[in-house]
């Protein structure tokens, strides 16, 4: 699904079957903690995909993406939960002897291809629920949908988002 299009959420009430075909999922533990992450931190898939063991401050509990890699060309910062340094502890094992969190294991000196989060959540049943489907690029639809269903601030979901303010009178508070 492009990111340029429409991206089917997953409701609440599909989180849990995520949950447990990820825990049952067959192929690369790296693929798993990659869409776990993205669960997490509703970061998009280019943004983690090409993530540095670098840009991680573990004491300060952040994840500091640079301008030049995100979509508004402005430095983002993820705060990171405790599951989220859990997953990340376990693929510093897996991973953290290279420059990517998540390289490529064809291609070393690149990172995971976006093809192969998307092919994992088909093998689980999740992508190509309809003619929209439901991609990696989804969690972040699904996790502001949800949030939003659950009252949290929009201003704070958007932030999370690294959506930026359009209304300039707005953003300049």
């Amino acid at each position: 699904v492009s990111q340029s299009r429409y991206v089917k959420p997953l409701g609440r009430e599909d989180t849990p079957r995520l949950i447990s075909a990820l825990e049952s999922y067959g192929g690369y533990r790296t693929t798993v903690i990659a869409l776990r992450l993205l669960m997490y931190t509703f970061v998009r898939p280019g943004e983690l995909r090409a993530a540095s063991w670098s840009e991680f401050d573990l004491k300060r509990g952040e994840w500091r993406i640079p301008a030049e890699r995100m979509k508004m060309r402005e430095a983002h910062v993820v705060p990171l939960s405790r599951q989220v340094h859990e997953l990340l502890a376990e693929l510093k094992t897996l991973t953290g002897g290279q420059d990517w969190l998540f390289p490529n294991y064809r291609r070393p000196k690149t990172c995971m291809t976006i093809t192969t989060l998307n092919r994992a959540l088909e093998r689980m049943g999740f992508n190509g629920q309809d003619s929209m489907g439901f991609s990696a690029h989804g969690f972040r639809a699904t996790a502001s949908t949800i949030l939003n269903e659950l009252g949290y601030r929009p201003d704070v979901i958007e932030r999370q988002l690294a959506h930026k303010e359009r209304n300039k009178v707005r953003a300049s508070y």
